[in-house]
């Protein structure tokens, strides 16, 4: 007989957590499109700042309708990001991201106006791919999911 110290059924919150985790996991996998949230996806293809070859890959988000949630006179809300490559139905290169907004008023209203804009690096030989980008507003839980061909020459 085996035992270990410090094993603890799980919670209801947990199993929620998870749930929504596995939710998301599977999103990024398939290829559909879910636009829930309105975002402008772009890839260019070529070679990088490094040298190396891969995508940059930048985004624009609309944030008038995120669901922001007020706490001690701040805004708060978070967004996960996943983009991913994958070649012949196989992942080959993905970075994840956690956007953690707690904005007092002047800035809530700058990035109203602007936006939000990131650029994210994916490093990748030569060869044709699916871009899967997956984004989730976790305070309401609506999506972005969008698949795009891309090729490095």
């Amino acid at each position: 007989m085996r035992t270990r110290r410090g094993y603890y059924a799980p919670t209801n919150a947990s199993e929620r957590v998870q749930s929504k985790l596995a939710k998301f996991n599977e999103e990024v996998l398939k290829a559909d499109t879910i636009e829930e949230i309105h975002a402008q996806v772009g890839a260019l293809a070529g070679r990088l700042p490094s040298g190396k070859t891969g995508f940059q890959i930048s985004l624009r988000m609309d944030t008038s309708e995120l669901d922001l949630h007020k706490s001690h006179g701040r805004s708060l809300d978070e967004l996960s990001l996943v983009t991913a490559l994958f070649h012949n139905a196989k992942f080959v290169v993905g970075e994840i991201g956690l956007v953690d907004m707690a904005l007092e008023k002047k800035s809530l209203e700058n990035l109203i106006k602007r936006g939000i804009n990131a650029t994210i690096v994916l490093q990748a030989p030569e060869g044709t791919y699916r871009l899967r980008v997956v984004i989730e507003d976790l305070n309401s839980g609506k999506m972005l999911a969008t698949t795009q061909s891309a090729s490095i020459p």
